[in-house]
């Protein structure tokens, strides 16, 4: 997990600032810069919650998310922020220590009970090393009690 790579702003070395959350006063001027987990937590620069949700400023002005409606939404999984429900609760299936919904696995030890009575999903958006949208990356279940 240290080894993961997020992209930060090249001239304050922040995520918070390459998602457009906390933008350094040279961020027009800056570039993507690739920094693995174990180097940003030795700068100590920015909350590592930061390094979860690496995803740009237009892509969090155009996404839906449902989440305000769902303020029970656990802060450690994403913070409500790219959580979201699904259609059924029978479109997940368990794999040994995993859930599976539409080909994502979610480790049983990150599976939530579910507040209301549908399951939900979170999928935490990343860009590619060419700025692309990649697959996400899923992060908690919420399932619905005695699934």
């Amino acid at each position: 997990m240290t080894d993961r790579l997020i992209k930060v702003c090249e001239l304050c070395l922040k995520a918070s600032c390459y998602q457009g959350k906390d933008l350094c006063p040279n961020w027009p001027n800056s570039r993507l810069r690739l920094k693995t987990i174990a180097e940003l937590a030795k700068l100590g620069l920015e909350h590592p919650d930061y390094w979860c949700r690496a995803v740009v400023l237009i892509l969090a002005l155009v996404s839906f998310s449902p989440a305000g409606a769902h303020s029970w939404y656990s802060a450690g999984c994403c913070g409500g922020k790219d959580c979201h429900p699904i259609d059924s609760c029978d479109e997940i299936a368990r794999d040994g220590d995993y859930y599976v919904w539409k080909g994502h696995k979610f480790w049983r030890g990150n599976a939530n009970p579910s507040q209301d009575r549908s399951c939900h999903v979170c999928l935490v958006p990343h860009l590619d090393n060419d700025g692309q949208l990649d697959e996400p990356t899923p992060t908690c279940i919420y399932l619905q009690q005695g699934s």
